[in-house]
């Protein structure tokens, strides 16, 4: 596959594509969308971030079709208690 060059994609074009992968935005637009081009040009890679801590990850191959997308969450925790 060669190289990949990372591009900030607009948010409203990807979205569409985005929800019908994996739909864990709740209805909301990522905040930020980046895309991997090959040395064609094509879309390989496109990680969205959400606001409510949601990422999602997709993979493209040549006929921009998605062959796998992942998503993962990012929580924060205080503990308390007693010492």
């Amino acid at each position: 596959m060669g190289r990949l060059s990372c591009h900030r994609l607009v948010v409203e074009l990807a979205a569409p594509l985005l929800e019908q992968a994996m739909p864990i935005g709740g209805g909301a637009l990522p905040d930020v969308v980046l895309g991997w081009r090959d040395s064609c040009g094509r879309i390989r890679r496109v990680r969205a971030d959400y606001p409510n801590g949601w990422r999602l990850d997709l993979r493209v191959n040549t006929r921009g079709e998605i062959t796998s997308h992942h998503g993962s969450i990012r929580l924060r925790g205080k503990v308390r208690g007693r010492a």
